[in-house]
């Protein structure tokens, strides 16, 4: 089973929780730390100067360097190009046209909103999959999952195995439960895409146990969750990833690896 971290995000800062990583060493000392703890994706936010959010490609190749030299060949890298209410379409495309990650995070809302910008869509899609860059779709609704499947039917998205990562609750105070989850479920039942799920707020911990039951993935970490199993505030994005490796392992699956992750999907090979 793959476990993502998501370490930072792109919204949070140092007042919402003194160890959230935002500068280029302390993403990566815990990126190495949430790999020994069992991660295999890191899910990449980079920050400005003042520590704002950003999708510069610059800051994302300092980073990506850093981390691959902190971590070796262990985790998966995937950066993001998250509009957060601050870049532009073009901004995106040109970001994610630039940098060379293992992975990149792209929302289907937001880059391919309509079928007025299918045919951009498709370029984009198939010029990572050339790159040989997984594509991880992020759906915050089941109407954005039901839109991935008619791309992909439409082969406005290439890939013969899709990535798919589900969202419970919302930035702004609405955290995620087993209602969303529930909602999602009847759409999960494609082989040919691989899903994950990540949660916001405390029920996090209840969302990788679900997902691990129904053969799915998780991601967790800072960006969507501050609070650990017990109700008290997590001290680090590691321990948010080793009480999620020991829910894993609880129901009997395995931890995936990287080689798992290049096994799964074809593009990586």
């Amino acid at each position: 089973m793959i476990l993502a971290v998501a370490p930072t995000g792109a919204r949070r800062g140092k007042k919402d929780h003194p160890g959230l990583p935002m500068r280029l060493e302390e993403i990566s000392a815990e990126a190495r730390s949430c790999a020994d703890a069992g991660a295999s994706i890191l899910h990449l936010h980079v920050r400005g100067p003042h520590g704002s959010h950003s999708i510069d490609p610059g800051l994302y190749e300092d980073v990506i360097a850093a981390v691959r030299e902190e971590t070796g060949d262990r985790l998966l890298i995937q950066a993001t190009t998250e509009a957060a209410g601050v870049f532009s379409r073009p901004e995106q495309f040109a970001t994610a046209t630039t940098i060379r990650p293992d992975s990149i995070s792209l929302a289907v809302r937001e880059i391919c909103p309509d079928a007025a910008a299918e045919q951009t869509a498709k370029s984009l899609y198939e010029v990572l999959a050339r790159r040989k860059i997984l594509v991880q779709h992020i759906a915050y609704d089941p109407c954005d999952l039901t839109r991935l499947q008619g791309l992909r039917e439409r082969a406005v998205i290439p890939e013969s195995v899709m990535f798919v990562q589900i969202v419970l609750g919302r930035y702004g105070g609405r955290d995620g439960d087993q209602r969303d989850f529930e909602a999602f479920a009847p759409l999960l039942t494609d082989p040919s895409c691989i899903w994950s799920v990540c949660c916001f707020g405390p029920w996090e911990s209840m969302a990788v146990s679900a997902a691990a039951a129904s053969g799915g993935h998780a991601r967790v970490g800072f960006e969507n969750n501050l609070i650990a199993r017990n109700g008290s505030p997590a001290a680090s994005n590691t321990q948010l990833v080793d009480e999620a490796a020991g829910l894993i392992r609880a129901t009997g699956r395995a931890l995936a690896t990287r080689k798992d992750i290049t096994d799964m999907f074809p593009v990586l090979k």
